[in-house]
């Protein structure tokens, strides 16, 4: 329940905190280069993992794998938040 309502709440703030945070004039453009990176994860996550699974990685590495990529994540996560707050 608790993703569900996330996702929820994570699909109407990606539709319009860039509108309140930039305006509309350029609203089409900067949504599209924020899902950009986001589709291409999604479509590119199943088929790295296939392919490293594939060539042997055993899924404790890739499970540090995601790992870091999660940490990745919380950091870009905290970069944006201290370039808003800096607003």
């Amino acid at each position: 329940m608790l993703l569900g309502a996330s996702n929820g709440v994570l699909t109407i703030v990606r539709g319009t905190v860039p509108q309140v945070l930039f305006g509309r004039r350029h609203y089409g453009a900067i949504f599209g280069a924020m899902a950009g990176p986001a589709l291409l994860g999604r479509a590119a996550g199943p088929l790295l993992t296939a392919f490293m699974l594939g060539a042997g990685v055993p899924p404790p590495a890739l499970l540090a794998v995601f790992m870091g990529v999660s940490l990745l994540s919380l950091l870009s996560l905290a970069g944006f938040v201290a370039a808003t707050s800096a607003r």
